[in-house]
């Protein structure tokens, strides 16, 4: 199995994480409000004028605790998946 599938697998597994994890969190908030405690970090949009030019610069990331749980289960699950698509 190639570098570049092996990577196409965790990449798939990693945003299906981040997507489950999100919907179970927004699905769970208000029985289960744990899961959708979110950290957010990063530095807000600031806009830089030049002469004849803008230029905006940003980058914001929130990550919730179910998020992170899917993200270790994804982890954990890699392996099993290498060795499920290699066959």
């Amino acid at each position: 199995m190639s570098k570049i599938s092996k990577g196409i697998i965790l990449t798939v597994l990693i945003i299906a994480a981040l997507l489950l994890g999100k919907a179970l969190a927004s699905v769970c908030a208000t029985s289960i409000p744990f899961l959708a405690k979110t950290a957010e970090f990063g530095f807000s949009p600031t806009t830089f004028k030049l002469v004849g030019n803008s230029l905006t610069l940003g980058l914001e990331f929130s990550i919730n605790v179910s998020q992170v749980l899917f993200l270790g289960i994804a982890v954990w699950f890699y392996p099993k998946a290498l060795k499920a698509f290699s066959a």
